[in-house]
Order: C-alpha cells, then sequence, then structure tokens
C-alpha cells in the first residue's frame, strides 16, 4: 500500500469519525432532530466512499 493511498484511506476515516461527532455534539445543544436527517441521507456516505475509490483508481492507473 502506498503512502498517498494510506493517508487518503485515514483521511477519510478522520473525516467520517469528525462527521458522527459533529453530529452528537449538535444533538445535545440543539432542539433540531439530527437524526432524522442523518438517517435519511446515509447513502451519502456510501456515495463519497465510491467516489473515492473511483479517484483513487484513476490516480494509480494514471
Amino acid at each position: 500500500m502506498t503512502a498517498r493511498r494510506r493517508n487518503s484511506g485515514t483521511f477519510i476515516f478522520g473525516l467520517v469519525l469528525v462527521a458522527i461527532g459533529a453530529l452528537f455534539l449538535v444533538d445535545n445543544f440543539t432542539y433540531i432532530d439530527v437524526w432524522y436527517y442523518a438517517w435519511r441521507f446515509w447513502p451519502v456516505i456510501l456515495i463519497l466512499f465510491g467516489l473515492n475509490k473511483i479517484f483513487q483508481a484513476r490516480a494509480r492507473s494514471g
């Protein structure tokens, strides 16, 4: 595994953790039902992971 690929995966994982933490924080401090929106738009996470894989494949192939 190359350093660039490992860094990209680490960045995405960190970004997901930050997003989940932000959801918990917003849910604790507001009256907005954050989990309603999170549950409704969770497929976006799959789309982002898929796009990440596509761009990684393109970067490797040149």
